[in-house]
């Protein structure tokens, strides 16, 4: 059976009913009673009332600090108006503090609860100094009292504080252990997916060459035929090509090859990539490639990974914009800046369009960020995005640079 669980709203509320219920009582057996019309029952209506008030508030609003601190403020200010026009001085009537003590430390912690409790104290000594001119701080029964509730203060303030800590830790340590569940079960999907993705890719490869043979042909047999069949056919070899891409993504995910390192030019790398890649005329092309070291590199994966991070930042661009390739470097290593001006990436989805499978593109499959991740890795680097909303996107890659420094040429 579970036990039960308060609420903050909940637990305060049922503490003052009880504050308000003993408080009625003390002055109905007090000895001035309570007498209908008095101050004393009017004191009690509206602390009756002032329950119902708070019940009535939002619990996002009551969660506030300041509405405990004026709850704490109230209820000292009703307890100890209540003791005055009771004459309830040398009674029992201060026990009552300790359920205002209560729940300031429920809200304000031991900071909180001995201020509470200050407060008390200090309210409390000035109703009996009031009520005898012989009062002196340190007597015995008013100092008996007073530690009293100052203990109470700083004991209730010291649980609830390390209730708090205790609740912050397990929060944490469920979130912990809820992100590595996610992730071995991830990680199995992952495992499975990519033996799937291996057999798959390898029997649709060759049917889609074979498909892509006869379109060529297709080409040259209608190459001078009307604009509609011209368009089938275009639209025949994107969606070609699309295909032989999710199939190339498949098994660059399925394997786990590690890089053939060799002295490799980024920016020549840069510019061959730039003279295979279709540029939309709407699109234009900022080349920034300034003189930078050899890296060790596969050639071959490091294509695969800017050719990524191009096609992504023109297809980011369905209006036209800039793409730019910044090239640099620093003491130890070089860096490949790719930006484009287009719709960028939301904030909450920035991190993660490197995790694998996600995916915001209707036409996507989420493993070119994920395989263009791995591979910088695999060389020692790393991959860092950037984005702005409607601002455009920023991915730079680092590389440590080689053992043999040589300046790569801008041209």
């Amino acid at each position: 059976m579970r036990g039960l669980h308060l609420n903050d709203k909940s637990t305060i509320l049922v503490l003052r009913w009880l504050t308000i219920l003993l408080a009625i009582l003390l002055m109905l057996y007090s000895r001035k009673g309570l007498t209908f019309g008095t101050g004393a029952y009017l004191l009690g209506v509206a602390f009756f009332l002032s329950n119902i008030i708070f019940t009535l508030i939002p619990r996002k609003h009551f969660a506030k600090p300041a509405v405990s601190s004026v709850i704490v403020i109230m209820d000292a200010g009703f307890i100890s108006l209540a003791i005055y026009l009771t004459s309830g001085f040398n009674t029992d009537f201060y026990l009552v503090y300790f359920f205002i003590i209560l729940i300031a430390a429920m809200r304000q912690e031991l900071k909180g609860s001995i201020v509470t409790g200050a407060i008390s104290i200090t309210l409390y000594g000035l109703l009996i100094y009031k009520s005898s001119p012989h009062f002196y701080i340190l007597k015995t029964p008013f100092l008996i009292r007073a530690v009293f509730l100052l203990l109470i203060a700083t004991f209730s303030g010291y649980l609830a504080q390390r209730a708090r800590v205790y609740e912050e830790a397990r929060n944490v340590v469920q979130k912990k252990l809820s992100e590595v569940e996610e992730k071995l079960l991830r990680s199995e999907r992952l495992a499975i997916i990519g033996q799937l993705a291996a057999g798959v890719s390898h029997e649709l490869r060759n049917p889609l060459g074979v498909l892509q043979n006869c379109l060529y042909l297709l080409n040259l047999r209608f190459k001078d035929a009307d604009e509609k069949l011209r368009k089938q056919l275009a639209i025949m070899q994107r969606e070609l090509t699309r295909s032989n891409r999710i199939i190339t993504d498949l098994l660059e995910f399925s394997r786990k090859q590690k890089p053939s390192l060799a002295p490799t030019n980024l920016n020549r790398l840069l510019e061959e990539i730039l003279s295979r890649v279709q540029i939309p005329e709407r699109v234009q092309v900022v080349k920034k490639l300034t003189d930078i070291p050899t890296v060790m590199a596969d050639g071959e994966q490091l294509q695969s990974v800017f050719m990524n991070l191009i096609g992504n930042g023109i297809e980011a661009m369905p209006e036209g914009g800039v793409l730019t390739l910044n090239t640099g470097q620093d003491d130890s290593s070089v860096k490949v800046t790719i930006s484009d001006s287009g719709v960028g990436i939301p904030k909450e989805n920035l991190e993660k369009v490197f995790e694998p499978l996600f995916t915001t593109k209707t036409n996507g499959i989420g493993l070119g960020l994920a395989i263009t991740k791995r591979l910088i890795e695999y060389h020692g680097g790393m991959i860092v995005a950037q984005s702005i909303p409607n601002h455009g996107s920023t991915f730079m890659v680092t590389l440590p640079v080689s053992d043999e420094r040589g300046a790569c040429p801008t041209e």
